[in-house]
């Protein structure tokens, strides 16, 4: 496809009809990330405390500990940044109840992210995953996190099982494909790419047959995402938004969010109907880039956007 394009109406995920009748009330999303800012004004009153953790410290605040660690804090506001509070942005699902796991600013074990990922799956409806793609951070999955994967599935969420959802990787301009991150290319994960206002893979966003669907993030020169960034001087930008988040980082919690609203309207869907649905709600964007093809099942299905956006 053409890079650069304008932007083009529909482009988008066609959530603001939805949310006369769902927000997300009642779903968990947690933020595996390098920490969430849980006093922020527009994240502080979706917050849960209680199934908050901080692997690195081995204590119960999540929140940053550097000034470097910003990326949590976007990610939880595409998530779940609260809605009709004349605050800042709102979330995907803005009625959902956040949490916060601290993990990527320390090194990470196959005991901490077998533990991370099966961390109060009770209560925890969807584990939101947005960091450094496994194939840099943590090279191959071992038998605890592979266990905790499928324990995930057959126990959580009172057996129907969690949501776990993971940015598919940024790593297009060096020949990164999403396939060779264990994490994402789990049958038991929702890996997601990132396309532009115009409906087009960015110039970034790692390809795969892994890749389930496609969302909106942005790229640079075009339309990226305002969402919540940590307050005052802290963060990316002056204040308490910032207005040029983009990456799979992005586009994966704008999943997260929508799956949220999947579960208030039908909260006895498993994990396995959450993935039904997105195929089968997913819409063919970019229709005439080659990447395209249907499968046995009579699916388009394309490396670049998975079954669409």
């Amino acid at each position: 496809a053409q890079h650069g394009g304008t932007a083009v109406a529909g482009e988008d995920v066609n959530i603001t009809g939805v949310w006369d009748d769902y927000d997300g009330t009642g779903v968990v999303i947690s933020i595996v990330d390098d920490g969430v800012e849980s006093d922020h004004p527009d994240l502080s009153t979706n917050w849960n405390s209680a199934v908050s953790y901080d692997w690195c410290d081995g204590d119960t605040d999540p929140n940053p500990q550097s000034s470097s660690e910003n990326h949590g804090t976007a990610v939880a506001g595409v998530a779940a940044a609260t809605g009709d509070n004349n605050l800042d942005v709102s979330g995907a699902a803005f009625g959902a109840t956040l949490s916060g796991q601290r993990l990527i600013s320390c090194s990470v074990t196959d005991s901490i992210l077998a533990g991370v990922l099966s961390f109060n799956n009770d209560i925890i409806d969807i584990y939101q995953n947005s960091w450094n793609y496994i194939d840099q951070l943590y090279p191959s999955v071992g038998p605890l996190t592979t266990a905790a994967l499928s324990l995930a599935e057959q126990n959580g969420r009172g057996g129907l099982g969690n949501i776990i959802v993971f940015s598919a990787g940024n790593g297009l301009a060096d020949g990164s494909n999403s396939n060779n991150g264990d994490l994402p290319n789990s049958r038991y994960t929702i890996a997601v790419s990132a396309i532009t206002d115009s409906g087009e893979q960015t110039l970034y966003s790692e390809p795969g047959t892994n890749i389930l669907v496609a969302a909106y993030a942005g790229e640079f020169g075009q339309a990226q995402i305002t969402t919540t960034d940590r307050t005052g001087s802290d963060g990316e930008s002056a204040g308490d938004t910032w207005d040029s988040m983009g990456g799979t980082s992005a586009a994966a919690p704008l999943v997260s969010g929508i799956i949220a609203l999947m579960l208030e309207a039908n909260s006895a869907l498993t994990w396995r109907d959450v993935q039904h649905i997105l195929v089968n709600s997913a819409r063919k964007n970019d229709a005439t880039d080659s990447s395209w093809v249907v499968n046995g099942a009579g699916h388009d299905v394309s490396e670049k956007y998975g079954f669409g956006a």
